[in-house]
C-alpha cells in the first residue's frame, strides 16, 4: 500500500445506509468506506452499503467495487459473481452511491475533489463533477435528484443535480465533516462534523445549514435515522453513549447506554432495533462487540460479544433477519431472533466494506489487502469463491 493510507484517511463505504438509497442514514460511503482501525481515519462514514432495497427491475442487479489505489470501479454481476471491465473514475475514489431508481452510481474521488456519474445500464463514466476539497461521503435524497458531497477538507457540503447542470452553493457546516444522513421524506440532511463534535441539520429544499447540534460529550462520530424519520441516533464513543435527536426540533431529548467506544450503527428496517458496533468489550477489553438497543424505548440488551478485535462496519440485511460485522479477517453474522454471534466466516485480508443484495441472500465483503471481494451465502452462511476486483478495493455499493 506504500503511501496510500494517507489518501485514504477519511473512507467510510456505505457503507451506515442504503446502497446508495436515502433509508436512514446513507453513509459511505456506502456506501463510502475504510477501516480506521487500519487506517487512522476518523469513524464517520457514508454506511453506503448497510441496506438494501427491492429491486426494481428484472435486470442486471450490478454490485460496484471502488478500487482506491489506481483510479478504477468494478462492477460485480450479483446473478454469477463475475467482474465486469474496471470502469476509469477520479483519483483515490473512496465512496459509492446509487440512486432510488438504480440508474446512477456516483463515485467520490477524493484526491481529485470530484464525483464522477457512472450509467448502470452501459457501466460507463460520465465526466466527473468538481466538488469540494478532499470529498470524503455522499448522500442521495430519497427523490433521486441530488446527490449531497461531504467534503472533508473544506468543511462544506457540496449540492449536485443528478440529471445535470450546476451544482448548488457550497454549505458550510463543521470541522472534518465526514458523514450524511437523510431523512426518509427528504426534508433534512445530518451532517457528522467529528472535529467540531456537532451535527448540522441541512434543510434540502433552500440547501440552508440550520443552527448545528452540540452534545454533553464529545466524539460524535456516527448516525443513523430511524425509518419513521421521527429520531436521529448520534454515537459518542468517548462516553459510550447514543445521543437522540428529536428530528423535529433539531434538540438533543437524551442518551441511551451503548456499551464502550460505540463507532457505527445501522437500523433495523422496521425501526424496532438499533445494532451499535463496539471496538472493545469483555473485561479485558480486548474483544469487539455489538449492542443491541430497543428503540425508541431506549433498552440495551446483553452484548454479543465477538471473537476478535476493533470491529467497525456492519450491515443488515433488507429483510432483517440477520446483521453480518466485520471483525479481523471474517465476517460474523448475528441472528436478530435469537441476538448471538453466529460462526465466523473467514473472508481475505484486512476487509473493510460490506453489502447486502436487495433479496438479502448475498453478502459481498470488500477484502482491502487481498483485491477481492468475498461472496457469503446467507442460507447456509458459506464464503463462496473470491472475486478479483481492482487495486486497493475500499468501498461497494449495490444497486436497488
Amino acid at each position: 500500500m506504500g503511501g496510500f493510507a494517507m489518501n485514504v484517511r477519511g473512507i467510510r463505504a456505505l457503507c451506515l445506509s442504503a446502497a446508495g438509497v436515502a433509508l436512514t442514514s446513507l453513509a459511505l460511503a456506502g456506501t463510502a468506506s475504510a477501516s480506521e482501525a487500519h487506517q487512522g481515519m476518523s469513524t464517520g462514514r457514508p454506511h453506503l452499503a448497510a441496506y438494501a432495497v427491492r429491486a426494481s427491475s428484472a435486470g442486471t442487479i450490478w454490485a460496484y467495487v471502488v478500487n482506491a489505489k489506481f483510479g478504477t470501479v468494478t462492477p460485480i454481476n450479483t446473478a454469477t459473481n463475475k467482474a465486469a471491465k474496471t470502469i476509469k473514475v477520479g483519483s483515490d475514489p473512496v465512496a459509492i452511491a446509487i440512486t432510488p431508481n438504480g440508474n446512477t452510481a456516483i463515485v467520490v474521488n477524493y484526491g481529485s475533489g470530484t464525483v464522477t456519474p457512472i450509467n448502470t445500464a452501459t457501466n460507463k463514466a460520465g465526466k466527473a463533477v468538481k466538488v469540494g476539497k478532499d470529498p470524503v461521503a455522499i448522500a442521495i435524497t430519497p427523490n433521486g435528484k441530488t446527490a449531497y458531497v461531504v467534503n472533508e477538507g473544506s468543511g462544506t457540503v457540496t449540492p449536485v443535480p443528478i440529471s445535470g447542470g450546476r451544482n448548488g452553493p457550497s454549505i458550510a457546516v463543521g470541522s472534518d465533516p465526514t458523514q450524511m444522513a437523510i431523512m426518509p421524506n427528504g426534508v433534512t440532511g445530518y451532517v457528522v462534523s467529528s472535529r467540531s463534535d456537532t451535527v448540522t441539520p441541512i434543510h434540502l429544499a433552500s440547501d440552508s445549514a440550520l443552527a448545528p447540534i452540540s452534545f454533553a460529550y464529545s466524539s460524535v462520530n456516527a448516525i443513523a435515522i430511524a425509518p419513521n424519520g421521527k429520531i436521529a441516533y448520534a454515537t459518542i464513543s468517548a462516553e459510550g453513549v447514543l445521543a437522540e435527536i428529536q428530528t423535529e426540533t433539531d434538540t438533543v431529548s437524551g442518551y441511551i447506554g451503548s456499551g464502550p467506544d460505540p463507532v457505527n450503527i445501522v437500523i433495523a428496517p422496521g425501526g424496532s432495533t438499533a445494532y451499535v458496533v463496539n471496538t472493545r468489550w469483555a473485561v479485558a477489553h480486548n474483544q469487539g462487540g455489538v449492542t443491541a438497543i430497543r428503540i425508541p424505548a431506549g433498552t440495551s440488551g446483553q452484548p454479543i460479544v465477538l471473537n476478535g478485535q476493533s470491529p467497525r462496519e456492519i450491515a443488515i440485511a433488507p429483510d432483517g433477519k440477520v446483521v453480518y460485522v466485520l471483525v479481523g479477517n471474517t465476517a460474523t453474522p448475528i441472528p436478530t431472533a435469537t441476538g448471538k454471534a453466529g460462526k465466523a466466516i473467514h473472508v481475505g485480508n484486512d476487509p473493510m466494506a460490506l453489502a447486502i443484495t436487495p433479496n438479502s441472500g448475498t453478502v459481498y465483503v470488500v477484502n482491502h489487502n487481498s483485491d477481492t471481494v468475498t461472496p457469503i451465502s446467507t442460507t447456509n452462511n458459506k464464503a463462496r469463491s473470491p472475486i478479483i476486483v481492482g487495486v486497493a478495493p475500499v468501498a461497494i455499493a449495490i444497486m436497488p
